[in-house]
């Protein structure tokens, strides 16, 4: 008897899930940042790709 999950527990155990789930959706949530030209501002990835560009370039 003692592994029988009450009622109880089983309630409290769905409403701890349902709160962390409702945390993370939250979380993405936050509108994305654009440019002046729609594209996003994640900078890091975009300061990456410049210079895979102009690595090539800097050679000559």
């Amino acid at each position: 008897m003692a592994s029988v999950i009450t009622a109880a527990i089983a309630y409290e155990m769905l409403q701890e899930a349902t709160a962390a789930a409702t945390a993370v959706r939250k979380g993405r949530d936050f509108p994305v940042k654009l440019d002046e030209f729609g594209r996003r501002m994640d900078m890091s990835i975009r300061a990456d790709t410049r210079e895979r560009r102009r690595a090539p370039n800097d050679e000559l």
